[in-house]
């Protein structure tokens, strides 16, 4: 990882009793466990697959206590994947208009507003600013990111 200015300025130095701290750690501790659960998902799923396979068994059903755990077998049917440029390509004009909708241009709707005051105009009455949610980004990655940089602590 690059370090520039401005996100050697934006950094602060966590001591590693510090609230902040604390608060990431449990998230690296959190998705670390998340991650592990869902390995053995995976591995779990990818084992009672093969079982229920050698048993011949499409349906298996548990029972503990007041609790049911069911594993079935299932066989979505199959999906239409339509090569869409292809059908289009292949189709009449007439018939891809009857099939297709028209979408807003964005680029074109600026290019129009640039060269057409009265259509900037327009356009603007039908155009609202939609602020997004703020939110955290955790990454990982290997402490040498740092190096030179000395904890408060030590």
């Amino acid at each position: 990882m690059h370090l520039d200015r401005n996100s050697v300025r934006d950094m602060k130095i966590i001591r590693k009793t510090d609230p902040v701290a604390d608060a990431i750690m449990a998230l690296h501790l959190a998705k670390q466990a998340a991650d592990e659960a869902s390995m053995a998902e995976r591995d779990a799923r990818k084992t009672l697959e093969r079982v229920l396979t050698e048993s011949q068994l499409k349906k298996a059903v548990v029972r503990d206590g007041d609790k049911k755990y069911t594993a079935s077998y299932v066989t979505p049917e199959p999906k239409v994947v339509i090569d869409e440029k292809g059908l289009l390509a292949a189709l009449s004009a007439r018939d891809v208009t009857k099939i297709t909708n028209k979408v807003l241009d964005r680029k074109k709707l600026e290019e129009l507003m640039d060269k057409n005051e009265s259509v900037n105009d327009i356009a603007v009455g039908f155009m609202t600013l939609k602020d997004s949610p703020t939110y955290i980004r955790y990454t990982e990655g290997v402490n040498d990111d740092l190096e030179g940089i000395e904890d408060a602590d030590a």
